[in-house]
C-alpha cells in the first residue's frame, strides 16, 4: 500500500466510500481483524477558504438538525486537537459534507457518525491545515478512528473501533483488517452483485453495545488479561479457558468472551479459504447467520425487527444475512443474495416501507 500525500488542490473536492462489516463484528475489542468492505455509497467533501471561523456544514442543510448540528462543536475540538494542532488553526476553513453517489436515501443526520466522515474530515484538515507529510493508509485510519471516538465523546475508550472500516474507506475494496493486522485483500470472499443493506433509520444507534463492553472489561479484569492475551490463551487451550472461566467469571462474562472467540475463529477460517480455487459463498452466508445469532444471544443486539427482515429476505431467495451496526452505527442487516438481489430487495421494501433498503456493491476505489 502506497503512502498518501496531502495537497490542498487535490482535496478541494473529493469523495469517500462508506464501508460495512461483512464478518467479525467487535474484533477490535480483542485486537483482531474483521472482514470489511467499501461500498458504492459515497460521501462528498468540499473544502474552501473563507474569512470567518471554522465551518462544518452538512448538505442538504435542511435535513441536518438537532444532534447533527450539536456534533459540529465536538468535531471542531477533535479536528483542532488531533489534526491541526489547535481549534484556532481551523479558522478560515469551511468544510461541507453530504451524500454522494448512491447514498441519497441514507439519513444525513447520521453522516458525522460514519468512518467515511472521519476519513473525509481527516483528509480535509491534513491537506489544508495540518501535517501535509505523506502517511500510510494505516496511519490515516488511526487518525480517523481517534477523531471519531473523540467527536462521539468516547475519548481514549474502545481504541481501534473504527480502524478497519476507515481503512476500507481509504483503500476501497474488501479487506481483512484491524489496528494490529496487516491488511489482506479478501475481494474474492464477497459474492458479486449480491449485497443488500437494510436499515431502520429510527433505530437507536449502538443499542446494546455499552452493556457488553462493560461486561468484557470486567471479564478481562477478572482474568487479569488484555484482549489479545485472552485470545492467544484461549486458542492454545479452549478447555483450560472454560475451566478458568468457570472459577473466575459469571455467565455473561463467559458468554461475551466465547462470542468474540467464536467470531474470531470463523473469520480466520474464512480468510484461510482464499487459498482455494473457488470462493465458497455458502460458507460465508452460514458464517453471517451464526454471527447474527451470537450478536443476539451474547451481545444484546436489538434483533427483533431485523429478524423479521431476514425472514422475508431468506424466503425471497437470499443465501444468508448478517446483523451489524452500519450507517450511523444503527442496527442494520447485510443480506447476501447472489443471483436474486432484485427480487429480495423488492420483497423487503414491500414488507418494510419505512426501512432504507439499498443494493450495494464493493467499491473498487477508495478516496477519490
Amino acid at each position: 500500500m502506497r503512502d498518501l500525500t496531502f495537497r490542498a488542490e487535490d482535496f478541494a473536492r473529493f469523495s469517500v466510500p462508506h464501508a460495512v462489516c461483512v464478518a467479525g463484528e467487535f474484533q477490535y475489542a480483542v485486537g483482531q481483524g474483521a472482514l470489511v468492505a467499501a461500498v458504492d455509497l459515497r460521501l462528498e467533501v468540499a473544502v474552501e477558504e473563507t474569512d470567518g471561523d471554522f465551518q462544518l456544514e452538512l448538505s442538504p442543510a435542511g435535513a441536518a438538525s438537532g444532534p447533527a448540528l450539536e456534533a459540529v462543536s465536538r468535531w471542531r475540538q477533535a479536528l483542532g486537537r488531533l489534526a491541526a494542532g489547535s481549534p484556532d488553526e481551523l479558522d478560515g476553513l469551511k468544510v461541507t459534507i453530504g451524500q454522494g453517489r448512491g447514498a441519497a436515501e441514507l439519513p444525513v443526520a447520521d453522516v458525522l457518525r460514519t468512518p467515511a466522515a472521519g476519513v473525509g474530515l481527516a483528509c480535509a484538515v491534513r491537506a489544508h491545515r495540518g501535517e501535509r507529510a505523506p502517511c500510510s493508509p494505516h496511519e490515516l485510519a488511526a487518525l480517523a478512528d481517534a477523531l471519531l471516538r473523540e467527536a462521539l465523546g468516547e475519548g481514549g475508550a474502545h481504541e481501534g473501533r473504527f480502524h478497519a472500516l476507515s481503512l476500507a474507506c481509504i483503500l476501497g475494496g474488501a479487506w481483512h483488517a484491524g489496528p494490529a493486522v496487516e491488511p489482506l485483500n479478501v475481494q474474492l470472499l464477497v459474492p458479486p452483485d449480491a449485497m443488500i443493506l437494510s436499515l431502520c433509520p429510527s433505530a437507536q444507534a449502538r443499542a446494546g453495545v455499552e452493556a457488553w463492553e462493560k461486561t468484557l472489561a470486567s471479564a478481562l479484569a477478572a482474568l487479569r488479561l488484555g484482549g489479545e492475551k485472552f485470545l492467544s490463551a484461549a486458542e492454545d487451550d479452549m478447555g483450560a479457558f472454560f475451566e478458568l472461566a468457570s472459577r473466575k467469571l459469571n455467565e455473561p462474562q463467559t458468554a461475551v468472551l466465547y462470542g468474540l472467540l467464536r467470531m474470531h475463529e470463523m473469520t480466520r477460517a474464512q480468510v484461510e479459504t482464499l487459498s482455494s480455487e473457488m470462493a465458497d459463498h455458502d460458507r460465508l452466508a452460514e458464517m453471517c447467520d451464526e454471527e447474527s445469532a451470537i450478536l443476539e444471544d451474547y451481545f444484546a443486539f436489538p434483533a427483533e425487527h431485523l429478524k423479521e427482515v431476514r425472514e422475508v429476505a431468506v424466503q425471497s431467495g437470499a443465501l444468508g444475512a448478517k446483523m451489524t451496526y452500519s450507517f450511523g452505527e444503527r442496527p442494520a442487516l447485510l443480506v447476501l443474495a447472489p443471483g436474486r438481489r432484485g427480487e429480495v430487495a423488492s420483497a423487503i421494501m414491500e414488507q418494510f416501507p419505512e426501512d432504507v433498503v439499498l443494493a450495494v456493491d464493493v467499491a473498487a476505489g477508495g478516496i477519490a
